[in-house]
């Protein structure tokens, strides 16, 4: 190979890296300012984070309106059932009162609704049916 030759390799090889680099850098700063949110893009996040924030808050006040014990079983319904609006288990069997009447399907008054001897949640930690002897 001829020095002349050599020299044209050498410059279209420093050419060619520097288009690249000249690309990449381009690319490189357009991802870099696209992945930095603007002023509006921030304020419109917290404007989302508050909003969510809020219909929390508002959901957890409906619910605890609704549901003072927070035990599954409306107010409404406690006084059907005889069951205490302010106790989470009312029978303390380990089963929340909502948990017995629309789950298992026992009686939220009763700690052992089959009479057998253990308490429905302990029935069911044991993969035994509450309901039955």
């Amino acid at each position: 190979m001829t020095i002349k030759k050599a020299i044209i390799i050498i410059i279209l090889l420093a050419l060619g890296a520097g288009v690249v680099m000249y690309f990449y850098g381009k690319r490189m700063a357009v991802y870099e300012v696209s992945q930095t949110p603007t002023a509006v893009e921030q304020a419109v996040q917290q404007a989302k984070l508050k909003a969510e924030a809020d219909a929390w808050d508002t959901a957890i006040k409906k619910t605890q309106s609704e549901d003072k014990d927070f035990d599954g079983l409306k107010d409404v319904d406690e006084a059907k059932y005889g069951t205490n609006p302010e106790m989470f288990d009312t029978d303390k069997d380990g089963l929340s009162d909502g948990a017995e009447v629309n789950l298992f399907k026992t009686n939220p008054m009763k700690a052992d609704t089959d009479g057998d001897g253990k308490k429905d949640g302990r029935e069911i930690l044991d993969n035994t049916d509450p309901n039955k002897k």
